[in-house]
């Protein structure tokens, strides 16, 4: 089993600390649709987060976002704790996308923008 799965005994926990550090902010149906997680299980965890400090919330549209809640104390030891378990690199914590290929154009053909 995971280190951090060990401490916090949930792999939820572990997901949603993990999602918090990686992104700054997210909402409960993109982590579960990303982790293949029950909405409501997600919604639950953020609640229970939010009721103790440990996160802040606001609402975007008819979306709740969270994030990590700076006042509280035990964020920064427990961010350096995430970082320490699950160092993440630019590489590593987003895909991205390649590039598309150039567009070639004949030199005789004239290309319009409008």
């Amino acid at each position: 089993m995971d280190m951090l799965a060990t401490i916090f005994n949930s792999k939820l926990v572990v997901t949603l600390m993990l999602s918090l550090r990686q992104h700054g902010e997210i909402y409960a149906s993109g982590v579960a649709r990303e982790a293949n997680l029950t909405l409501s299980a997600v919604q639950k965890q953020l609640a229970r987060f939010e009721q103790a400090g440990l996160l802040a919330s606001r609402t975007v549209g008819k979306t709740r976002v969270y994030r990590f809640n700076p006042d509280n104390p035990y964020i920064h030891p427990l961010t350096m704790m995430l970082k320490i378990a699950r160092p993440t690199s630019s590489s590593a914590s987003r895909p991205r996308r390649p590039k598309p290929p150039p567009i070639e154009v004949d030199k005789d053909e004239k290309l319009w923008l409008y």
